[in-house]
């Protein structure tokens, strides 16, 4: 299966012009190529902080469930 990259943010696996590998911290005020790479910049940073928040609830509650509010959309011009 083929995948197409865009810019420095957009493609499986690709962030801040490379592939990331699980775990890796990013950089994310590192640039944007245009207007369409920034909101994939922006669609990394918050899957980032939303996967780490996660990881870290899910480590600290110790077995119960508990669900975080992510703001998906706040950022992205004109959703809010």
């Amino acid at each position: 299966m083929a995948f197409r990259y865009y810019g420095y943010w957009s493609g499986p696996g690709w962030s801040d012009n490379h592939f990331t590998a699980a775990g890796e911290v990013i950089d994310f005020n590192r640039p944007y190529f245009d207007e369409v790479d920034k909101a994939f910049r922006d669609h990394d940073h918050r899957y980032f902080d939303a996967a780490n928040a996660f990881a870290l609830s899910e480590k600290n509650t110790r077995g119960s469930r508990q669900f975080l509010e992510v703001d998906h959309c706040s950022g992205y011009g004109g959703f809010q």
